[in-house]
């Protein structure tokens, strides 16, 4: 009697291992790389249906006993043969060889073998992978394909070891799916039998409210639209499927935007429950994702199925021994050829950032011979030339210029792959910063008659600290290719705050154009290496390739991102995100002579994006405004305000506009004498010599041109309501323009020169009252000190060497707390004769912000002046 039991038990375990290696058997059928078992003397015991197709034979049970070297052409045979020493060695390998299929189709396959020893340490055989790489684009991407399969059902795999307990393994396959897949979300659900009732939920990546809606929703019996497809027809359920049918959708509070894939959990037909994932902006559903995805499914059921058997029945103490040992093993094979993957990544890796650092010091050799070029022909150029020899010079410089360029550009992009460019964070003003770009960028905007507009948003904070250089690299290089590729409408750069605090701001940096556009297809890889939209491009607009690879790492370096969205034929949209900390304290500001407060302001231009800066600037400014799109609109609105009894005392008219331009609208308004008094600004993006004179003598009381600086456009304003320019004294009035603006922002401040240097006191003098400056002179560090006392200096030009106190006693004196100083804090830069290392550290541990080595220049006190000197808006 007790035999029979023991051998009826033997049956039922035998029937279990039956239909154990039967479920694992259509694993391997589902997968699409051919694989077999091949035992100690060549001879395959076990194939797939892959294999079978591979090798064009109808069945796979028809290879069973046929011995591999009949499939192998006889010139691979001695490299095959080297291979079956190395893998009874237990060396597992990977090789290419040439086979020959049931037809005597001759297919180039990739081999990846793996040694089977038994518990004896015996060779047992192989299990063989064989992939088609006769068609190498298909192979590469099938290669890569079995590779995630691999990795999956190795996790998949460790998971099922590990963890015994349902609701753990089915939230840690969750987690699996987000990391290893890539996936932005997922979720299961587990069905307790075919009834449709789930008992278990577990997800990651979804929000937990949300998660918590969507499982009430299924324990209750009910069904979203994703899932009641899914579990009513077998395979893959995308977004596509249901999205008319999401609109009350709990998942992820996202539908119908999210992008999700969603399968049932079967095995032999029956149902286990449900798998979702959302997958990223960057995947597509195409059907190589959505079979990985379904190989995946069918690992989670059967791992739930196999958890369910266990809660059945209880499996001997061997068998559960015997299969966490055969998995071990299993994962150690996997790890071991993973480990040799990554070792040839490591090595392809170093080599690359060897020929990076080779490039980095091979563009520097290049640099230093080529700036002595361009030095010789500046000073070449500034010699007695014939017209022809100044034609030839200019033309060896801007090719030279040119190729500058191109180094810097593979310079920057070989630091930067190497690993070796350090970013600078230094204090900064992000406005003067723009104004300055704008100024430079401009001229080429408007020698292509394309409109130039920036944007600076009311929440961007001036005084910032960061890399001023790069972000201007990363602006140059949008902005270029925006100029570049737009032959007619505008180019716009807007500046938003997206997240300002008191200690940081994360910025947008959004450049617009009207240009030629992108194609779809190359927006993903737009910021590689070498790449532009079209290849016709380079021909036609000349450029490396480097501008937006470079861009994107400089971004990425100070912690960033850029991105892209194009229309073909309509234009382009680069967006730039960065995070930068805000200056506790920043340098001396200059005040406005006049509020333009509530002042009664038209503006009126064509152009939607100049009249959101219009709006933009005058609101923030305070002043009561009307933005108007046409001249006729502008009359209109002008009569209104005189009908109203509430005129608009300044109206800033645009020159090129439709139907009627700038012009014409001044002279209707000069010619209307309830309309006559209006004081008129013109804007103009296309100026040239002799328009000053004309307008003026047509009312205009102030000429401008695009861009304008915001800082400008306010001191004009503020001009014209103090009231320096009447239109009732056309004869004798002085139009404004940006020079006068410049000259009577110079005028307002106030300098102090410290130089005991006679000669050296009248050249700087000179300098300082030609660029505009009001300036008094001084001849030591003591009569610094009394003249601050008494005046309200705005900054202070300070002498190193001199008698009876020098600069560096008085500028400690000015600095301490027992100062009389009516500014303590003024801005103090250096002027000194030395030049050496640590004299700069000398000066700035004095209490100096910044020095100058003479001799000094009219530039060099210019742009130190107006660094550390701006005008409040």
């Amino acid at each position: 009697m007790m035999d029979l039991e023991k051998s009826e038990a033997s049956q039922t375990e035998l029937e279990q291992l039956r239909q154990e290696a039967g479920r694992y058997a259509l694993i391997i059928d589902s997968l699409h790389e051919g694989i077999c078992i091949i035992d100690e003397n060549e001879v395959i015991t076990f194939a797939n249906k892959a294999m079978a197709e591979l090798l064009e034979i109808a069945s796979k049970d028809f290879l069973a006993g046929k011995n591999i070297h009949d499939y192998i052409c006889p010139e691979e045979e001695d490299m095959v043969s080297e291979q079956t020493e190395l893998r009874k060695k237990g060396l597992a390998s990977s090789y290419e060889l040439w086979m020959l299929t049931a037809r005597g189709k001759k297919i180039r396959v990739l081999t990846l073998v793996t040694p089977v020893f038994n518990d004896l340490h015996d060779f047992n055989g192989c299990i063989t992978a064989l992939i088609d790489i006769t068609n190498r684009t298909k192979d590469r991407q099938k290669l890569a394909h079995l590779n995630r399969v691999l990795k999956a059902i190795r996790k998949v795999n460790q998971l099922i070891t590990k963890d015994r307990d349902l609701g753990s393994l089915i939230k840690n396959i969750c987690n699996t799916l987000i990391s290893n897949r890539g996936y932005t979300s997922s979720w299961i659900a587990v069905c307790d039998d075919e009834s449709s009732s789930f008992s278990r939920f577990e997800s990651a990546g979804i929000p937990d409210a949300n998660a918590q809606a969507l499982s009430e929703i299924l324990f209750r019996g009910d069904q979203i639209a994703c899932s009641s497809l899914a579990m009513a027809n077998p395979g893959i359920v995308t977004i596509n499927d249901v999205r008319s049918k999401c609109a009350d959708c709990p998942l992820l509070g996202l539908e119908p935007d999210s992008r999700t894939l969603t399968t049932s959990l079967r095995v032999d037909e029956r149902l286990f429950g449900l798998l979702s994932a959302e997958i990223p902006e960057e995947m597509s559903f195409s059907e190589e994702e959505q079979n990985l995805f379904q190989e995946v499914a069918d690992d989670v059921a059967f791992s739930i199925y196999n958890l369910s058997l266990e809660a059945e029945k209880i499996k001997s103490k061997g068998q559960l021994e015997a299969a966490i040992l055969a998995t071990e093993s299993a994962n150690q094979q996997l790890e071991e050829a993973l480990r040799l993957a990554e070792k040839s990544a490591e090595q392809a890796r170093e080599a690359f950032l060897a020929k990076s650092e080779f490039l980095a010091n091979m563009s520097h050799e290049i640099r230093t011979p080529l700036n002595g070029i361009i030095g010789m022909i500046d000073l070449i150029l500034g010699t007695e030339l014939s017209v022809e020899q100044t034609e030839f010079a200019q033309t060896v410089k801007n090719s030279g210029n040119a190729l500058l360029a191109i180094i810097n550009d593979i310079l920057d992009f070989s630091k930067i792959e190497a690993g070796k460019l350090q970013l600078e964070i230094i204090n900064f003003d992000l406005r003067s910063m723009l104004e300055e770009f704008v100024d430079q960028v401009a001229f080429r905007a408007q020698q292509k008659g394309v409109e130039f507009i920036s944007i600076v948003g009311p929440d961007v904070p001036s005084y910032l600290k960061g890399d001023p250089g790069r972000i201007r690299q990363i602006l140059t290089n949008l902005v270029g290719n925006a100029i570049k590729f737009t032959n007619e409408g505008e180019v716009a750069i807007e500046i938003d705050g997206l997240d300002v605090s008191d200690h940081s701001a994360k910025l947008r940096f959004e450049v617009r154009d009207t240009g030629v556009g992108i194609p779809a297809d190359r927006l993903e890889s737009l910021f590689e290496s070498f790449t532009q939209a079209d290849a016709s491009t380079t021909r036609k607009y000349g450029g490396t390739g480097l501008g937006l690879s470079i861009s994107k790492q400089l971004a990425e370096l100070m912690g960033g991102t850029i991105s892209a969205e194009s229309t073909l034929g309509e234009g382009s949209t680069f967006r730039v995100e960065i995070r930068l900390e805000r200056q506790m304290d920043h340098k001396t500001s200059i005040k406005n002579l006049e509020s333009i407060d509530g002042v009664k302001i038209l503006a009126v231009d064509d152009n939607p994006t100049n009249r959101r800066l219009f709006s933009l600037l005058l609101q923030t400014w305070k002043c009561r405004y009307q933005v108007v799109s046409s001249a006729e609109s502008a009359l209109e609105a002008l009569r209104n305000g005189i009908a109203d009894e509430d005129p608009f005392r300044i109206a800033i008219i645009d020159m090129q506009m439709p139907v009627m331009d700038g012009e014409e609208l001044g002279v209707k308004i000069k010619s209307d004498p309830h309309l006559n008094d209006t004081t008129m600004v013109m804007m103009s993006s296309m100026g040239k010599r002799g328009d000053s004179k004309r307008l003026m003598d047509k009312g205009f009381s102030a000429y401008l041109t695009k861009p304008v600086k915001q800082s400008c456009l306010h001191d004009c304003l503020s001009t014209l309501i103090v009231g320096s320019c009447r239109p009732e004294n056309a004869d004798e009035k002085e139009m404004v323009t940006k020079h006068s603006i410049t000259e009577m922002r110079r005028e307002r401040i106030r300098v102090l020169l410290v130089e005991d240097n006679a000669v050296n006191q009248r050249v700087a003098m000179k300098i300082l009252e030609k660029a505009g400056f009001s300036v008094n002179a001084v001849s030591n560090g003591r009569e610094a000190v009394r003249a601050l006392e008494m005046l309200p200096y705005d900054i202070v030009l300070m002498d190193c060497q001199m008698p009876e106190m020098d600069g560096y006693e008085a500028t400690r004196i000015i600095r301490s707390k027992e100062s009389l100083a009516r500014n303590r804090s003024i801005p103090i830069i250096a002027l000194t004769a030395n030049a050496l290392q640590g004299d700069r550290e000398k000066c700035l541990d004095a209490g100096m912000n910044d020095y100058i080595s003479k001799p000094v220049n009219q530039m060099d006190i210019i742009e130190m002046i107006e660094k550390w000197i701006t005008v409040d808006e």
